[in-house]
């Protein structure tokens, strides 16, 4: 009988100091154990790896003059490598890094080899992303992978299949080769792409990859995947999982993103991105490391200090993921963070990960992004997972979360008062980008806000939301305060159910509104906040117009009457001077107040009261508007349709994008979809080709919010 025995060889390395080598072999069988924190320094050599290297929290640096610096059979996983001293050190076997690699004094790093068929990778999980430090004076050659891990799953922590949008930091691969894996599918990497042209894993109409036209304001679909996957303006991509989950209804895994070429560095630097004026302009990170946006923001010109993201965490009741806009004036704590997000509540969020795509915008001038190794941060963290630190402004600031029936956040907005921040649209205020889910705004001349910049609070100084593609059910917001000055008083008012609800300002506030399934319309301007901080007699909370059958109806409610000596009613058309056209006395004991005005021409009427308090000041109520117009119809020709098609005609409306939508009468969508319609008269053609016979309702929305609806009988 033949007796067989394996012997493993184990060496152990633990020290907090310098371990110092010319030139390392780890033999077949072999483990080479670094423990603690160690710092090994290879000498004019390399390391020879045929068996196991565990890094541990160790630092390999490479130093003195060209060598080899990795080969063997075996893969050899670094948690920190470092390049340094002078010449070329080559990559000749295979090696990744968990967290930092960096390059020193006038060190180039071949990463390929000579035959430039070599592995080297910078790994990616749901703890930690390798990252590329900043390069003074070497530099990185030959291709290198990059990997971009994507939370995707069932878990608590994970989500769903999402949109994720992505940077791609390497040039040579095409889309193909990267994402698409080279058409295999090997566990835990890469995703199913589809769409209509060339190269898709499955044909569908509506494609999976896309990139962003400023041009059009639109979202543009990939028509060819053997196109270079490198793209400055980043990619947004459905990534369902791995390229095992194939059908729209298969489990979603973690999956890896990864790209395989040369790195951006200052011998290889990454182009400009021209920001037209007020125009709204993607970017991806250029680079293999976390970078800063302030840092980016002061290298480039023309931009606002604000930034947008896309969270796949703000489901809310579509399961959809939407924008969280991160803006400079409030310390970059993201506008709709809370516990059940990647983005707390109230947690700066300052970096643009290794991998990410941002959208920015220009301001009145427009300009450019330019980035450079000094925009580049230490450490990383998952795509949407926050850093640490809380309201670093030292500004008030104003937070407001939209969360569906089912406890997920959808979507949320920030006010901020500071000295000279302006009441005017300005640079600090931050434009609103749409979410295909459920949206909730802040309203100020026209624009829809994500952030709001103001000055410190006066008197009655409102907040005005607006709501769109909420469901009939009940929401909850949650406002809360940060830094507000000391007496300040704030009313949440619904002007549909005519109720004012007083806010904790010390406080975290949760406020039920119920959405109504037939006026959505009619409320998304119906919410507001009003505040008190002692300065103004009077509390008018419910100012409000509504347009009569031949007459303007103004009525307005005031809890605070008793230090008031009278009311001026004031309007403004088209814009114009404020004329007073009522006065009335603080005679009503229940403090609500309803009065008629008589609109002589069509146009934009604006109405305001004056309060004249008792001790001699004079205070203003916020502002509100009515259009003077002529009737707006909506009609169908003919109607009951029979020939698979509604012809629609508007007449008496502006122009612009409308959103259409056909409801059943049970309440089910049918078809949906965006059209630009102009002139007169107006006429939108919608397929129903294969509708079922039945009563529906057409809702055509403005994009300033105006909405017609009409009956449409299908036979």
């Amino acid at each position: 009988m033949h007796l067989r025995f394996l012997f493993i060889w184990v060496l152990v390395v633990s020290s907090q100091h310098y371990v110092c080598a010319q030139g390392i072999t780890i033999e077949s069988g072999t483990h080479w154990v670094m423990q603690q924190s160690v710092m090994l320094s290879v000498e004019n050599g390399g390391i020879q790896n045929n068996g196991t290297f565990h890094a541990g929290n160790s630092t390999v640096f490479f130093d003195g003059g060209s060598a080899i610096s990795m080969s063997g059979s075996q893969e050899i996983f670094f948690n920190n490598v470092r390049f340094r001293g002078n010449g070329i050190k080559r990559n000749e076997g295979i090696a990744s890094v968990i967290r930092t690699m960096g390059v020193d004094g006038t060190a180039v790093f071949d990463a390929d080899g000579a035959t430039n068929s070599r592995v080297f990778t910078l790994r990616s999980s749901d703890t930690v992303t390798a990252n590329v430090d900043v390069i003074t004076g070497g530099d990185i050659t030959g291709n290198v992978t990059v990997e971009r891990f994507i939370n995707t799953g069932p878990g608590a922590s994970e989500h769903g299949k999402s949109w994720q949008f992505l940077a791609t930091p390497t040039t040579g691969q095409t889309i193909y080769q990267s994402w698409q894996e080279n058409g295999s599918t090997p566990p835990g990497y890469g995703t199913i792409i589809t769409g209509t042209g060339t190269g898709f894993d499955i044909t569908t109409q509506l494609p999976s990859l896309k990139s962003y036209d400023p041009s059009t304001n639109a979202w543009v679909g990939v028509t060819n995947t053997n196109n270079p996957v490198v793209n400055k303006n980043g990619y947004m991509l459905f990534v369902r999982g791995d390229r095992s989950v194939v059908t729209y209804n298969g489990t979603p895994n973690n999956t890896n993103m990864r790209t395989r070429g040369v790195l951006f560095t200052p011998n290889h630097p990454p182009d400009q991105l021209t920001v037209l004026p007020s125009q709204f302009q993607t970017f991806g990170n250029p680079y293999a490391s976390r970078m800063e946006f302030n840092k980016v923001w002061a290298a480039s010109s023309g931009i606002q200090d604000v930034f947008y993201v896309w969270d796949p965490m703000l489901n809310g009741t579509y399961n959809l993921g939407g924008y969280q806009t991160i803006s400079g004036i409030t310390g970059y704590i993201p506008t709709a963070g809370y516990a059940t997000s990647y983005y707390p509540a109230g947690v700066p969020s300052p970096y643009i990960e290794s991998g990410q795509a941002v959208f920015v915008r220009g301001t009145a001038t427009g300009g450019y992004v330019q980035f450079n190794e000094g925009c580049k941060a230490p450490d990383s963290r998952l795509v949407h997972r926050a850093s640490t630190g809380r309201n670093p402004s030292g500004r008030s600031m104003w937070f407001t979360t939209l969360v569906s029936d089912a406890g997920k956040v959808a979507d949320g907005n920030i006010a901020v008062f500071g000295t000279g921040l302006g009441n005017d649209l300005n640079e600090y205020d931050a434009i609103k980008i749409r979410n295909e889910g459920e949206n909730i705004s802040l309203f100020r001349n026209g624009e829809l806000l994500s952030v709001e910049a103001r000055n410190p609070i006066r008197g009655s100084d409102t907040l005005f939301y607006h709501i769109e593609r909420l469901r009939p059910q009940t929401y909850t917001l949650i406002i809360y305060s940060s830094q507000m000055p000391a007496g300040t008083q704030a009313r949440f008012v619904d002007q549909m159910n005519r109720t004012a609800t007083r806010l904790r300002i010390s406080d975290t506030n949760f406020i039920s509104i119920q959405i109504y399934p037939s006026q959505q319309s009619e409320q998304s301007r119906r919410f507001y906040v009003v505040f008190n901080n002692g300065e103004r007699p009077g509390n008018i909370f419910s100012i409000d117009a509504l347009k009569q059958e031949n007459h303007h109806l103004i009525t307005f409610a005031d809890t605070e009457q008793d230090k008031v000596e009278k009311y001026e009613l004031e309007y403004a058309y088209n814009n114009g001077t404020f004329i007073q056209f009522k006065s009335l006395l603080p005679e009503n004991p229940s403090g609500t107040y309803s009065i008629q005005h008589q609109p002589t021409q069509l146009g934009k009427y604006k109405y305001r009261i004056k309060i004249n308090a008792k001790d001699g000041a004079v205070y203003y109520s916020e502002e509100v508007t009515l259009e003077n117009d002529a009737q707006t119809v909506l009609t169908i020709y003919p109607n009951p349709v029979t020939d698979g098609w509604i012809h629609a005609r508007i007449q008496n409306a502006p122009n612009g994008r409308y959103e259409w939508k056909l409801m059943h009468s049970n309440g089910t969508q049918v078809t949906a979809g965006k059209e630009f319609l102009q002139g007169n008269t107006k006429f939108l053609r919608v397929n129903i080709s294969r509708t079922l016979p039945g009563v529906y309702q057409l809702l055509c929305v403005h994009e300033t919010g105006k909405a017609f609806t009409t009956s449409v009988v299908v036979q």
